[in-house]
């Protein structure tokens, strides 16, 4: 059965993935860069390392993410004041102007996922996927 479980998130996965990708063609970016920009709506000048430990991505990869948006304008990273060490970034008029995008594209695949369960098996879903991760977030000491 474990193995099973798996596969499914597998499959999941990359069929999220291929959505996402898709529909944040015509922007230029892609799922985990959508990540990023989400994130920074919310706290926008977050420092790299702060980006990491929400998203829980390689430092290498938020690094190379983070270039690819400031290339293309969605972004700028700036020096912290106090830390000159610290690259602090900031959603651009662009990556802000993508938000409304980016979230249409997440609410039509939500809508994919949860076209065929209730109210009750969405709220069970939620719960279950929260604790699977949790699970793996103590495992991993996080």
């Amino acid at each position: 059965m474990n193995k099973q479980i798996g596969r499914d998130l597998s499959i999941l996965n990359r069929q999220t993935n291929h959505f996402l990708n898709e529909a944040l063609r015509p922007l230029n970016i892609n799922r985990s860069q959508m990540s990023i920009l989400l994130l920074l709506s919310g706290s926008d000048g977050l420092s790299q390392a702060e980006i990491n430990e929400h998203l829980l991505f390689n430092k290498a990869s938020i690094t190379k993410m983070l270039s690819g948006l400031e290339k293309s304008g969605y972004v700028t990273r700036s020096r912290g004041k106090q830390d000159k060490r610290i690259n602090k970034v900031f959603l651009t008029e662009k990556g802000k102007d993508t938000l409304p995008h980016i979230r249409k594209a997440i609410t039509q695949w939500e809508a994919v996922l949860a076209q065929d369960l209730t109210q009750t098996e969405q709220s069970e879903l939620k719960l279950l996927l929260r604790k699977i991760i949790e699970s793996i977030l103590k495992r991993d000491g996080k």
